[in-house]
């Protein structure tokens, strides 16, 4: 499933395309599991069984945007100590797009909490839109 856009003629508009995306999409390991976990795959595995839109929110602390769910954040592994930030999405999805260049993901970004919408905003497009530039 990790190359499955490629058989899709060039001339279909995205729109025209129905992508399998998932909720929270980075909430694998979360505090109070049972209430908040939506996924139980890290973004990578979740890319490579299919999934081509990313539900993404995130918590600005002044200087890494970290993943969240409402007031929690996401961690990078089970035993919770460590916060899952946007730029280890960001490198999943780079890593999976290199090995699968024929596929596109669609990215619903979302400030969830922390600092004010306007400094989350500057911090990302400084970071992350300019990659691409």
């Amino acid at each position: 499933m990790n190359n499955w856009m490629k058989n899709i003629p060039d001339e279909f508009l995205i729109s025209e395309i129905n992508l399998v995306g998932t909720h929270d999409s980075a909430t694998q390991f979360i505090s109070f599991r049972h209430l908040s976990r939506c996924q139980n795959k890290n973004i990578f595995d979740q890319l490579t069984m299919g999934i081509r839109f990313l539900d993404i929110r995130l918590k600005f602390d002044g200087e890494k945007l970290k993943l969240s769910h409402s007031f929690l954040t996401c961690k990078k592994t089970r035993n919770k100590k460590e916060d899952l930030l946007f730029q280890d999405v960001f490198n999943a999805c780079c890593l999976f797009l290199k090995e699968n260049p024929t596929e596109t993901i669609l990215m619903s970004i979302k400030r969830e909490a922390g600092k004010n919408e306007e400094s989350t905003f500057d911090f990302f497009y400084k970071n992350y839109i300019t990659y691409f530039n």
